[in-house]
């Protein structure tokens, strides 16, 4: 979405006769309230531009295509002056058959230097959290985390080139669109910088402008990240009830453990009961076994199920509130 303001802006066409353009333009605006912060989406914005046929016009509609309205292929991420994609994003777009185990060490030997072209992380989607290597695969990926590479602009530029695909080809392109965006964007920064230097009322425009810009680059990638982790929120947000609580089972999904080792842990480090008796051979668990000890029961809700109709005795359940998850993942380290 472009503003009218947005697009006035790259015509040189003040806001006000902007809006009146808009209007003779759009009949879906008749009769309502239109702002230089309103909003057009993309017919609408080709629409517009499409009454004009001067190379300004030509131009804008390039540039306001490409900028605001074409799809992107993966998410790139701005540190700085470094733009960053995931090299496990990069490896699911382009359609690898390949494991991204196998595929990945390939590509590091084309020449790619750690710490320069890329660094490795490991991440846990379903946790959405980043955590140290602690030198054990087997471990890291019982906890639910799998390794991945944030790579430069430059390395997965080539990395798609070497895959000698269409798709490569075309992330490819894309990526020096990105690339080229950058630079323009600074560029553009400069130029205002320039005008803000020799003050006047273009100075004054020129700052309120350049604080939008730098807004919006602050913000994009942080709105890019919400919308990505969305199914993630989503997921979690099914394994919490609508009281708050989430039971012991829907826990270790969220850690990413088996239930069992989970409730073993616990008991290891003294915040579960272990409370066992042995008889005939057999181990029998007493009703407090797995129960919080009191110190803990402020992260825990013991709910009343019902009496069993079969034994007569009352079930209850022990579940976990929104505290109670933070203070279990920290002390398991997850």
């Amino acid at each position: 979405m472009i503003t009218i303001k947005e697009l006035g802006r790259r015509l040189d066409v003040e806001s006000d006769l902007m809006i009146s353009i808009v209007r003779e333009s759009l009949t879906e605006f008749n009769g309502q309230d239109i702002f230089e912060d309103t909003q057009l989406n993309k017919e609408q914005f080709n629409k517009i531009i499409n009454r004009g046929s001067t190379e300004k016009a030509i131009r804008v509609k390039e540039e306001v295509n490409e900028e605001y309205f074409t799809e992107a292929l993966i998410a790139v991420r701005c540190e700085g002056e470094k733009q960053l994609v995931s090299a496990r994003e990069l490896h699911k777009g382009l359609e690898i058959g390949t494991e991204f185990t196998d595929w990945m060490p390939r590509m590091i030997e084309y020449g790619f230097v750690e710490n320069i072209d890329y660094t490795s992380v490991w991440f846990s989607k379903l946790k959405n959290d980043f955590a140290e290597f602690n030198g054990n695969v087997r471990s890291m990926s019982a906890r639910g985390y799998s390794i991945d590479y944030i790579i430069s602009l430059d390395m997965a530029k080539h990395i798609a080139m070497i895959q000698r695909s269409e798709l490569g080809m075309k992330f490819r392109n894309y990526f020096i669109k990105c690339e080229k965006k950058m630079v323009s964007q600074e560029q553009q920064m400069l130029e205002l910088l320039g005008s803000i230097y020799n003050g006047g009322q273009e100075g004054v425009a020129a700052s309120k402008q350049l604080t939008e810009i730098e807004v919006k680059k602050a913000t994009t990638p942080l709105l890019a990240t919400i919308e990505e982790q969305k199914p993630i929120i989503d997921e979690y947000n099914d394994l919490m009830g609508s009281d708050g609580l989430t039971s012991l089972d829907d826990l270790a999904k969220m850690i990413g453990v088996g239930k069992n080792k989970m409730l073993s842990e616990l008991r290891a480090i003294g915040i579960l009961r272990e409370d066992t008796k042995k008889y005939g051979g057999k181990v029998y668990r007493n009703e407090n076994h797995n129960m919080p000890y009191s110190s803990f029961m402020k992260y825990f809700e013991l709910k009343v199920l019902g009496t069993n109709e079969y034994t007569g005795k009352i079930d209850k359940k022990l579940y976990v509130n929104a505290k109670g998850i933070r203070f279990i993942k920290k002390r398991l380290g997850c």
